[in-house]
């Protein structure tokens, strides 16, 4: 066909006609089968020829590029999760592999100090092994060796290997042994068992055992019939003793002190308390001491507070003459000791602090403090540690409660905050005869007209008191204050007769306690203890109570304040110094 040809024939077959999608299509086609791409003036010309306006295409190009972008940010998510899951999947094959490894080193070890455990198994040789023994003690004839019983638990057992061969396992188990040492004849061994606390002595002839002394036993020694007493920690010196005593084995040296003598008491420790100004710490105490060459070092400090009595007892035979048991009051409150960076401290967890209004990490102090008016002084304590396991702050208060109501206390009032209000503590004071001052909360239910039950803020008290019935409890008289910024506060009384200036004169009088709180934490050092062990702790807390009830004697009887008493200290000091100087610097002519 000729070109002529050609041109007639398109002259006379029908034009095609497309529709606007049909264009789009066609040239989205084109553009796939286009090498090169095109620009967006050239898109443009197009979507005019396809008879597309240039607002529609604007809104299809937005279109396309929010498609376009939420494509990629899910592509993005997708990457992501799935490497999240890889490290997931990572992390938990490396505990795996890490507790495998940890179990095949513990039966490794486990077989190599005891391979005839495992010689049925074929792991190893019948024949015992010494590999993984600890040697406490060793004479010429024998050695005294300890080993766990098996990796699961941390019972301890005591072997004894004499020098011809023979080897004797002592049939019981123990805790932690420490201490060990063979008497002078070698017939008998004498063990300290740390984890009880407990004496023991192993007969080599008969290989009985025999419980000897507990630690704190007074015990008398049988040649010079003196008393001695089994300290805290048992040395080898105690036990050779302690071997004298039961069995009156021969002296071999000229040695006749029983046991080692503590190097400090408790009173070095609150004087040092009383002292010190910024540091309240063992190894301060340590270095404050006057010099001699026998002068105790920090562990005679930290030995000297975990050998203490978990009671109250000593903090009231010094407190017992300056109180009048049947006159005053007696003030229960608590107060957070700071301990904000405490790590691994015995009865350290989170509680409210007043001071910071907030929750604070600290150690919780709870105080029955008996006051006149005048005198400051705390008869009993707690520590709060329920979070460990220990009693909560009501059965504490209770606690407190029943041991005064023993000793002989008959107080005028018994006042306390509004924590302590419950219902089981007041019966508890009613049940005893007690009066009490004590604060309600503002939702506190009474009954005041007989009508039913409301929060005590919804009724109308007047100032001189007013007499309602308190819901579970019985009739009570409360007294609202309002403070200067509007806050009211309500207090209750089974002392139906009290008058308001009376119930005024209670609470001015049971400020003392905050007055105190303070004192402790000043000028005694209670929350600067820096032992890590709950005993050590107590120790410090009871010491630190000590060391207040001398200052507020001193204070009472000299009428100068706690603070003044401390300035005079560091004056005195201050004042030596200064008559003669060391840091003085020398002329250089």
């Amino acid at each position: 066909m000729t070109l002529e040809q050609r041109q007639t024939a398109e002259a006379t077959e029908p034009q095609a006609h497309y529709s606007p999608e049909e264009a789009g299509e066609i040239l989205r086609i084109a553009a796939h089968l286009q090498d090169n791409t095109i620009t967006a003036e050239q898109l443009r010309a197009i979507a005019r020829e396809a008879g597309v306006s240039d607002e529609n295409l604007e809104r299809a190009v937005q279109q396309y590029e929010q498609s376009r972008q939420a494509e990629a940010q899910l592509r993005q998510q997708t990457i992501a999760r799935r490497k999240r899951r890889f490290k997931v999947f990572a992390l938990f094959s490396a505990v795996i592999v890490a507790m495998f490894a940890f179990v095949a080193s513990f039966l490794f070890i486990e077989y190599m100090s005891s391979p005839s455990r495992y010689s049925g198994l074929g792991f190893g040789q019948s024949q015992s092994t010494y590999f993984g023994r600890k040697l406490l003690t060793s004479s010429q004839h024998c050695k005294v060796y300890k080993e766990q019983v098996d990796g699961l638990n941390s019972k301890e057992r005591i072997i004894i290997q004499w020098a011809d061969g023979r080897e004797h396992v002592v049939s019981a188990e123990f805790s932690l042994v420490v201490s060990a040492f063979v008497a002078p004849s070698e017939k008998r061994v004498a063990i300290y068992d740390e984890g009880t606390g407990d004496v023991w002595l192993i007969d080599a002839d008969t290989n009985a055992l025999t419980w000897t002394a507990r630690r704190g036993w007074m015990l008398l020694y049988p040649d010079t019939q003196v008393q001695v007493q089994v300290s805290y920690n048992v040395g080898l010196t105690q036990l050779r003793a302690l071997l004298r005593m039961c069995y009156h084995e021969k002296h071999t040296t000229n040695e006749e002190i029983p046991m080692n003598r503590a190097k400090c008491n408790e009173l070095d420790y609150i004087h040092f308390l009383i002292a010190a100004q910024n540091t309240f710490t063992c190894t301060e105490a340590a270095r404050c001491q006057p010099e001699h060459p026998n002068a105790p070092a920090h562990d005679a400090f930290t030995r000297l507070l975990q050998r203490q009595p978990l009671d109250t007892e000593a903090l009231w035979q010094e407190v017992q003459p300056c109180v009048q048991r049947h006159q005053g009051l007696l003030v229960i409150d608590d107060t957070t000791l700071d301990k904000p960076y405490a790590q691994k401290m015995g009865y350290v967890t989170y509680h409210w602090s007043g001071k910071h209004q907030r929750v604070v990490k600290g150690i919780a102090l709870m105080t029955l403090l008996w006051t006149d008016g005048q005198a400051l002084i705390p008869c009993d304590f707690r520590v709060y540690d329920k979070p460990f396991g220990g009693a909560s702050k009501n059965e504490h208060f209770r606690a407190m409660l029943q041991q005064a109501w023993a000793r002989g206390f008959a107080p005028a009032y018994v006042v306390m905050d509004s924590w302590y209000a419950s219902l089981e503590n007041l019966k508890g004071i009613a049940a005893v005869g007690w009066h009490f001052v004590a604060r309600l909360k503002s939702n506190r239910l009474v009954n005041p007209e007989g009508l039913g039950n409301v929060p005590i803020s919804a009724v109308e008290i007047p100032p001189e008191g007013r007499v309602v019935h308190l819901k579970g409890f019985g009739w009570v008289k409360v007294f609202r204050t309002v403070s200067p910024h509007g806050d009211a506060e309500y207090f209750a009384t089974n002392a139906l007769a009290m008058a308001w200036t009376d119930c005024v004169q209670v609470l001015r009088w049971s400020w003392g306690i905050e007055v105190y709180h303070r004192a402790l934490k000043q000028c005694c050092g209670v929350e600067r203890a820096q032992v890590r062990c709950r005993r050590a702790v107590w120790g410090h807390l009871l010491l630190a109570l000590r060391a207040f009830v001398r200052l507020e004697v001193y204070r009472l009887r000299c009428g100068v304040s706690w603070y003044a008493l401390k300035s005079e200290i560091i004056r005195g000091a201050i004042r030596e110094y200064l008559a003669r100087p060391r840091y003085d610097l020398q002329p250089t002519a």
